[in-house]
């Protein structure tokens, strides 16, 4: 890294510049690339890219912490939610889905006769599908709140799957381009 004053090349690992004394850490800190000074560094936990350590890491929300704290929160629609939290409950909620297909699949598959075992498992897979997807949407609120968006665009995009809930009734102007049936008459009727 350069110093500010003398344009000195110096060491990153320095507290002042050699040439000619200079020794304002705020400004030694991320002249060059990346360039930050060790007391800097040991100071406020830098990391090499010159963000802070708590701008990537929040304590207890990774891997299996983050898949607690999707149930633990799940009526919690304030506070945030940062990027890796919230990636690792889409993959849980991933293979949740893939999971209750699975089930959902086999049930169709037993048709009239599935086993108790299978029985129980679909309806377990469906109360934790459910339970999920109510958790995973708060999730979805308070990702959307530490990105920087209102919650209402989740809302917003809602919509059309509540839409989908309620019937579609047909009429007259719906039905332009649907194929007419034909009339069939009785061949009893037609001879009297």
């Amino acid at each position: 890294m350069r110093c500010v004053k003398c344009k000195a090349v110096i060491k990153d690992n320095v507290n002042g510049c050699p040439e000619c004394g200079y020794k304002e850490l705020d400004d030694l800190s991320s002249i060059n690339l990346g360039g930050i000074s060790s007391l800097k560094k040991e100071n406020e936990q830098i990391l090499p890219n010159g963000y802070p350590r708590h701008y990537y890491h929040h304590e207890g929300k990774r891997g299996v912490f983050a898949i607690l704290a999707l149930y633990k929160n799940i009526v919690k629609f304030t506070g945030v939610s940062d990027w890796i939290e919230y990636w690792t409950q889409s993959l849980f909620m991933i293979a949740i889905t893939i999971f209750a297909f699975e089930i959902r699949e086999r049930m169709i598959l037993a048709q009239l006769n599935p086993s108790l075992t299978l029985r129980n498992l679909y309806f377990f897979t469906l109360v934790l599908f459910m339970v999920t997807i109510l958790a995973y949407s708060t999730a979805k609120i308070r990702r959307l709140r530490d990105a920087g968006f209102s919650p209402w665009f989740f809302l917003l995009g809602g919509i059309s799957d509540i839409l989908t809930l309620f019937k579609y009734t047909r009429n007259e102007h719906n039905r332009a381009y649907e194929k007419m049936p034909t009339i069939k008459v009785n061949y009893e009727e037609k001879i009297s």
